[in-house]
């Protein structure tokens, strides 16, 4: 399956030395050219390159992506007339220490005042990274500087739109993060659809 991909790809595919992440690696690349081919754009698989902060990108932004894995799901978000970042985590304990540390006040406030911390810190946490992916910049940006209580931040003065808890399991949260305010689409594929 790693044929399948460009030279670029593979060499930072083959960068990670766990099995687990090599392979969810290996299928969120193999996720996007799916993608791609599905959009008739498959042909700009051999023009995707990383930013200066290490995010994928289209260099002529003629569509963007995201990938984003935990667990045993591996998620890609596109997006073909705006900027797009997406995040899913697997369910797992909240924990206030890390919210106290990298959240705002009334994110923790939020959280503290939720009936269930784990899932309150988890929406937190896949919102916050699905701004900063969607940005461009990852988490260069403190996750203290920006609040995302609510379904609309701004980001260095432009409008950023959160869609949480969309419904792919019942195991993971899921953000969908983009400067358009568009619904999104969630589509399964089997790993035989990819090889």
């Amino acid at each position: 399956m790693l044929d399948q991909l460009p030279v670029f790809l593979q060499k930072n595919t083959k960068e990670y030395r766990n099995d687990n992440d090599f392979a969810r690696s290996l299928i969120g690349k193999l996720l996007v050219k799916k993608g791609l081919a599905d959009f008739g754009k498959e042909d700009l698989l051999l023009s995707i390159e990383r930013n200066k902060f290490g995010r994928y990108v289209c260099p002529n932004k003629e569509l963007d992506f995201n990938i984003s894995h935990s667990g045993n799901a591996v998620v890609v978000a596109f997006d073909l007339e705006g900027k797009v970042g997406i995040d899913i985590q697997e369910k797992s304990k909240g924990s206030l220490l890390i919210a106290e540390r990298f959240f705002a006040p009334s994110e923790v406030e939020w959280i503290k005042n939720h009936a269930d911390l784990n899932y309150a810190f988890t929406h937190i946490w896949t919102r916050k990274e699905a701004v900063v992916k969607a940005t461009g910049t990852g988490i260069r940006i403190p996750l203290n500087s920006f609040l995302v209580l609510n379904d609309e931040v701004e980001m260095e003065g432009e409008p950023f739109y959160l869609q949480s808890d969309l419904q792919y399991s019942s195991n993971y949260y899921l953000t969908v993060c983009s400067n358009l305010n568009l619904p999104y689409e969630i589509r399964k594929v089997d790993i035989a659809e990819l090889g």
